[in-house]
């Protein structure tokens, strides 16, 4: 039979793996033994004896949390919350749209949450319709709590979420049509949304895909409106841990930040 040992050295690149022969030391037919040592990187290549096989490893997979982060991107390439749910997009529309009826006073955050499964549902003029209602709705709401001398209007009644989500699908709309400065001009929009009056906003943060695929698809000009979107919702969501100085970080030195280090703050 044979049996692994496996020598998990900090400063070598990889794990060696010795395999050899155990017949001859006795062993019972069918018994496994897994050994753990440390070895210096010259002890791990060396030869043990007559008849060891001594292998470099195959190269180191990734995490479990990438890999898991890659599948869930192949299988859910819109971000689609029902998906991310193993629901039915379509479904999850309808149960949306059922919500819309009848209208009642926080129709605008309603209908911005309706545009969103319209996106992932693949309904782009549904959504784009839902998404100025419920900007429209948002905006009278707020004018309304103007006039009665609200100091932070568009902190109450549904309007944070409104103004949030409505604009992100006209930004991922925009992206879908190619059109990368309007993309960015809704991220920023969205970013400057009163999200300290939503308790999802605040609490478990926005969705974050619109941002990530500005980035992705964009040049300097879209990263600095990530950036500048990034210090908009540090206003209002004050994620813990804080990871917005390395997203940022990121950001600058041309990398793609980790947006699910948090949660899933790409799906939700």
């Amino acid at each position: 039979m044979k049996y692994f040992e496996i020598d998990p050295v900090p400063s070598f690149p990889r794990p060696c793996v010795r395999v050899w022969d155990a017949h001859h030391n006795g062993l019972l037919s069918g018994l496994l033994l897994a050994l753990i040592f440390w070895y210096s990187p010259a002890g791990c290549l060396a030869q043990a004896g007559p008849g060891n096989q001594v292998s470099q490893a195959s190269p180191p997979r990734k995490s479990s949390l990438d890999a898991m982060r890659e599948k869930r991107a192949r299988a859910n390439p819109t971000y689609s919350t029902a998906i991310q749910q193993n629901r039915d997009p379509h479904e999850f529309l309808l149960e949306k749209e059922a919500a819309l009826n009848p209208p009642g006073p926080i129709q605008h955050r309603l209908l911005a949450y309706a545009a969103k499964a319209a996106l992932e549902a693949g309904e782009k003029e549904k959504a784009r319709s839902y998404a100025n209602e419920a900007l429209a709705g948002a905006a009278e709401m707020a004018a309304f709590y103007k006039g009665l001398k609200y100091t932070a209007p568009r902190r109450f009644g549904g309007i944070p979420a409104a103004d949030y989500y409505g604009n992100f699908v006209l930004g991922r709309l925009a992206l879908l049509d190619g059109d990368i400065r309007s993309a960015e001009r809704y991220l920023i929009a969205s970013g400057k949304a009163d999200g300290e009056g939503d308790a999802v906003l605040s609490s478990y943060g926005p969705n974050l895909s619109l941002a990530l695929e500005v980035l992705k698809h964009g040049d300097d000009q879209s990263r600095e409106a990530v950036l500048q979107f990034l210090d908009e919702i540090k206003v209002f969501w004050n994620s813990k841990p804080s990871y917005y100085d390395q997203w940022k970080a990121q950001i600058v030195a041309g990398e793609m930040p980790n947006f699910e280090a948090v949660g899933p703050n790409l799906y939700n």
